[in-house]
């Protein structure tokens, strides 16, 4: 089974109606053409519909691209498109291509408007290739739309915005954070539970995060001690020029234990500038994967391609496992995430403390708002449901979380049928068992887990003796104490077990 990827992603827009800006747009789009060539590795480039409909781009691919590439389509509404399909575009003044949700996002139209609009690009697209796109990238797709793609379009691969909090109006919180899931009829951020309800086109993320410290990259110094910005290996930022953070980041995804479909992306935006930025960091990058691709034994794909042999080895959303046990940073602080198409769960210790950071259930009940109701602000917010929120639930200065005491993460890994993290807390080993739905916590001898919310507006949570009931967003479920009692903010356990699972 294939399991490890590296793919090279540049998304292509025309820019701003600065001549300056759209001669630096089509720069920085040529020079990482020639960087994949130079180092041989195919390509995955997503024209957006300004730049599809420009022939300067298509004659650059044209002249450039070689065996082994991909074009595919970069899904924001520009003026153009949606002129073409006969729909308002209502965006500000003086502006060809807005970033706002509304107009600039699929989400913000209604559906009929919403499937001109599709149906307009991917006519276009045809005209000039012959073919539908293979990966259609946008940071905001609704599922609505994916599934419409998926089903009538035969799409192979969505590729979204990473995770991550507000940056330019998008919010993407409680996915999977890594690897590849398909996603709900219901909502795009969410895997399918049940087949009837699943979207058989999977859903891959730009960029890749850092496992230890984008958790709380809307805090920077407050709870991570460092600020650089966006906590991803995104060429454009600090993190993706730096060295020494690429060489953790590249060893820690490829190298020990590891479960699932893994992959890592190179390239930016054309958006970015090229030369004091851009080049230094995706050379640099390209130098240490050709250092480590014999000995990580990983892939370069496209993203049609990875979504294809995705497509061939799973049914359905597989479980999917990543652990930073070494800190690049020296602040001793340890991560793992984990999920499975059920939930999702974070494993967090600093010098003093272990504790679940976040833990979301999965549910093809929890509906995208904007399926009814389209988004109508500049900016639009995707999730899933909190069990434990490592932002939302926090008060000040102080961190919601499940927390088993003062110690450490000591190891994480596969055991025949479930994964498991073995911490140490208050001196007592604990074992923690990630079941298919339930999370399995046991020891010797009994012990308690602390249950730590603050008064939050984002949801309300009321605790019971076996169940604690959550009213998020307008809807209710639970978190099930089914061995185990909570008892003043705390969990006890019984007979040296707590076992505990979400449920709607």
């Amino acid at each position: 089974m294939k399991t490890k990827f590296i793919n090279s992603v540049c998304f292509a827009r025309r820019g701003y109606s600065s001549p300056l800006r759209t001669n630096n747009y089509l720069y920085s789009f040529m020079e990482q053409i020639k960087l994949n060539n130079k180092y041989g590795v195919p390509g995955t480039y997503l024209l957006q519909y300004d730049t599809l409909i420009d022939p300067i781009y298509r004659d650059i691919l044209a002249k450039n691209c070689k065996v082994g590439d991909e074009i595919g389509f970069w899904f924001e509404v520009v003026k153009d498109l949606g002129e073409d399909a006969g729909v308002k575009w209502d965006g500000r003044e003086g502006l060809t291509w807005d970033h706002y949700v509304k107009p600039g996002f699929l989400m913000s139209y209604n559906k009929a408007d919403k499937f001109k609009i599709i149906d307009t690009a991917m006519a276009k697209f045809y005209e000039f290739y012959g073919k539908y796109p293979s990966t259609v990238g946008s940071w905001l797709i609704d599922s609505e739309s994916m599934e419409y793609m998926s089903e009538k379009y035969k799409t192979d691969a969505f590729i979204i915005c990473r995770e991550q909090w507000g940056m330019d109006g998008y919010t993407l919180f409680g996915a999977p954070y890594y690897g590849a899931y398909y996603p709900s009829k219901n909502n795009m951020m969410s895997p399918a539970i049940n087949k009837e309800n699943q979207i058989n086109t999977p859903v891959f993320k730009m960029y890749v995060n850092d496992p230890i410290y984008c958790y709380y990259e809307y805090a920077k110094e407050k709870y991570n001690g460092i600020n650089w910005g966006l906590f991803t290996q995104e060429p454009g930022w600090i993190y993706g020029q730096t060295k020494s953070w690429n060489e953790w980041q590249f060893d820690n995804l490829f190298d020990g234990e590891k479960t699932g479909f893994q992959y890592l992306q190179l390239g930016q935006e054309n958006g970015f500038d090229w030369l004091d930025r851009v080049e230094p960091a995706i050379i640099m990058q390209h130098e240490l994967l050709k250092e480590r691709k014999e000995r990580y034994g990983f892939e370069y794909a496209t993203v049609g391609e990875m979504g294809r042999i995705f497509k061939k080895q799973y049914s359905e959303t597989p479980e999917k496992a990543v652990g930073a046990l070494t800190d690049w940073n020296n602040n001793n602080n340890k991560s793992v995430w984990y999920n499975n198409k059920n939930y999702r769960i974070n494993v967090f210790s600093d010098k003093e403390r272990v504790w679940i950071r976040d833990y979301r259930l999965f549910d093809d009940n929890y509906r995208d708002v904007y399926l009814d109701n389209p988004c109508q602000t500049a900016s639009a917010t995707y999730d899933t449901l909190p069990l434990m929120d490592g932002i939302r639930f926090n008060g000040g200065d102080k961190r919601a979380g499940i927390y088993m005491g003062n110690g450490e993460i000591l190891s994480h890994g596969k055991n025949g049928e479930f994964y498991e993290i073995k911490v140490v807390a208050n001196g007592k080993e604990l074992l923690i068992k990630l079941l298919d739905k339930k999370v399995l916590i046991e020891s010797d001898s009994d012990f308690t887990i602390d249950f730590t919310t603050y008064e939050n507006n984002t949801a309300t949570i009321t605790p019971n003796v076996n169940e604690i009931v959550y009213n998020f967003n307008g809807y209710t479920y639970s978190l099930i104490i089914e061995k185990g009692a909570f008892q003043n903010g705390k969990i006890n356990s019984e007979n040296s077990q707590i076992v505990i699972f979400g449920k709607m």
